[in-house]
C-alpha cells in the first residue's frame, strides 16, 4: 500500500530529476577567430566536411539511369561516381575548399573583433559629443 502513495511522488520527481544540461556557449569572436585560423582545427573541420560529404557521395544513384537512356549513368553508380567523372579531384578539392572556408572564416571573425571593438569606441566618441551638445542646452 504504501508503495501505491510513494509511486505519484517518484514519478512526480523524475522529470526534475531528468534535466537536459543546457547546451554549451558558443566562444565568442575573437575564440572563433583564434580557432578557425588554426591549421590543426582547419584540418580537423576539413576532415569532418571531407567524411560528411564521402557518406552522401556512397549514395547509390544507378536505379535513376533506366529514367534515361541517354545517361552516362550506370546501375552501380554512386553520386561520387558521377563526381569523379566530371573531376578526378573532387574529393581532394572537397578538403580543399573546407579548409579555405575554415581560415575565411577565422579570420571573418577576426575582422569583426576588431570591428566591434571600434564601433564601441566610436559610440563612446559619439555619446560624448552628444552629452557635450545637451549640456550646452541644458545652460539656456
Amino acid at each position: 500500500m504504501r508503495i501505491l502513495f510513494a509511486a505519484p511522488l517518484v514519478l512526480a520527481a523524475t522529470p526534475a530529476l531528468a534535466h537536459e544540461a543546457p547546451p554549451p556557449r558558443l566562444p565568442d569572436a575573437r575564440t572563433a577567430a583564434t580557432l578557425l585560423t588554426d591549421p590543426r582545427v582547419q584540418d580537423a573541420l576539413a576532415t569532418l566536411v571531407t567524411r560528411f560529404s564521402d557518406a552522401l557521395l556512397d549514395t547509390h544513384v544507378g536505379p535513376l539511369a533506366a529514367l534515361d537512356p541517354d545517361s552516362d549513368v550506370a546501375p552501380g553508380d554512386t553520386l561520387g561516381d558521377l563526381a569523379a567523372r566530371r573531376d578526378p579531384h573532387f574529393r581532394r578539392h572537397v578538403y580543399e575548399n573546407a579548409r579555405r572556408t575554415a581560415d575565411t572564416a577565422g579570420r571573418t571573425a577576426g575582422a569583426a573583433a576588431a570591428m566591434s571593438d571600434e564601433l564601441a569606441a566610436t559610440a563612446a566618441r559619439l555619446r560624448g559629443v552628444i552629452d557635450h551638445a545637451s549640456s550646452g542646452l541644458d545652460d539656456r
